[in-house]
């Protein structure tokens, strides 16, 4: 593996990491986002708890409700982080997401809330949280100079894998004991808390440049034709949409019938492939945020690829738990090198102006097919057997990764543009 990095011009990486590291404003954020990201499992699995008394029709259409905003609002959403104070957009999403999910912990101390509320909040939580996800991608490249970035992605991966691993188990038991009410509140403080955590991030000025009012459309079309202009983060968001579109299924439909219907372990079995795919997030997180800069990235980008899907392939064929852990450890491990360094290449290559148009179009490509995925990997369970499935979304995988070798336009991921790399240098000379 150390060989597909090259320090060559990279002769201090662990200033560039102390450095970080003795970064208050980015170890605010890291420490803020934590609390929040594991709050999150408190607020989301006591609403679909909620959801789910009333049938599995309520706790779908709550689903929706939360996810289908999330997609619009991203499209929509960034000429306005282009234009206004990014952290401050943080600070009054945060807030607002708190308010509510205080309201409705209250209410549900006082007895089940009707239905209707808990639809309401869901979308107001989900087109809230889209437009910080905007912001927050956004205000990183300013908070963190661009040789500490690589690191800095790997950071907040790793953190919120271990919000991964705990969560889900710390939620259910709160459920369990105090019913959903305090879960809710218990998510309402951890969003209070990354405010708080926001509050102290210092600075001149957050904001993009000066406020430009030349029209919603006129500003959105400059973000799209940034895209146009460099077709290699086009086929980024695409990758990451083949990614998607190949794991949503996976985490969310296929992983519990697998273990209920063909290792026949139950819950318990769910449970522990849940922990070991986030394990493996988390050691592939550790592992490439030992770096602070990847030279062959399209190179780490494919194998990243291939070790996703033939996992995926691998666990299909599987038939006993422990075989499973360790093809899903795998599927874990492999996923974060293509995460951290597609989400670091667009934070390195698009300007500062266009962040938030930029970024809310690759969020809406890289993340529309996901609900095309559930419905898919529905229907193809029921017809062939979830083995059947799940050795399509690894082939499917597999298949973006050899086409990732002979895209042309990927060649650039190669001559970054960041500080120190070739083509910098060579504009320097």
């Amino acid at each position: 593996m150390s060989s597909l990095f090259n320090f060559a011009d990279d002769p201090c990486p662990l200033n560039s990491r102390s450095e970080l590291f003795a970064n208050r404003n980015f170890l605010f954020l890291l420490s803020g986002r934590g609390a929040s990201e594991l709050g999150d499992f408190f607020g989301e699995l006591a609403l679909s708890w909620v959801a789910v008394s009333a049938g599995l029709a309520a706790l779908s259409l709550n689903l929706i409700l939360f996810y289908v905003p999330r997609s619009l609002i991203r499209l929509y959403a960034g000429v306005f982080v282009d234009r206004w104070n990014r952290r401050n957009i943080m600070i009054a999403t945060e807030t607002i997401r708190g308010l509510l999910f205080a309201a409705i912990g209250f209410i549900n101390l006082a007895g089940d809330p009707p239905l209707v509320l808990i639809y309401t909040v869901s979308f107001l939580v989900g087109l809230f949280g889209a437009l910080f996800e905007l912001a927050n991608e956004a205000l990183l490249p300013i908070i963190v100079e661009k040789p500490s970035l690589l690191l800095a992605n790997s950071a907040f991966t790793a953190i919120f894998q271990v919000d991964n691993i705990l969560g889900p188990a710390l939620a259910g038991f709160a459920i369990y004991l105090f019913g959903t009410g305090i879960p809710l509140l218990v998510d309402s403080i951890s969003f209070f808390i990354l405010v708080a955590a926001l509050f102290f991030i210092r600075g001149s000025d957050w904001r993009a440049t000066s406020p430009r009012r030349r029209g919603w459309y006129s500003e959105f079309k400059e973000g799209l034709e940034f895209f146009r202009q460099n077709r290699e983060l086009v086929w980024l968001a695409v990758i990451v949409a083949v990614i998607n579109f190949g794991l949503a299924a996976f985490w969310n439909l296929y992983t519990l019938i697998f273990a209920r219907d063909v290792l026949f372990a139950g819950s318990a079995g769910w449970g522990l492939l849940g922990l070991m795919s986030a394990l493996g997030i988390l050691l592939g997180s550790v592992l490439i945020g030992r770096r602070t800069k990847i030279q062959r990235r399209r190179l780490v980008i494919v194998l990243s690829l291939l070790s996703t899907g033939i996992g995926l392939v691998v666990f299909s064929f599987t038939r006993n738990l422990p075989s499973s852990l360790l093809a899903i450890f795998v599927v874990g491990f492999a996923i974060p090198f293509s995460d951290v360094v597609i989400v670091t290449l667009y934070q390195e290559i698009v300007p500062r102006e266009l962040m938030g148009r930029v970024f809310g179009v690759r969020f809406f490509l890289a993340y529309m097919l996901i609900p095309f995925s559930l419905v898919f990997g529905f229907a193809v369970t029921l017809a062939f057997g979830v083995s059947f499935a799940i050795l399509l979304s690894g082939l499917l995988i597999i298949s973006m990764g050899l086409i990732t070798i002979f895209v042309r336009s990927l060649s650039k991921l190669d001559l970054a543009r960041g500080p120190g790399s070739k083509s910098e240098r060579d504009e320097a000379a």
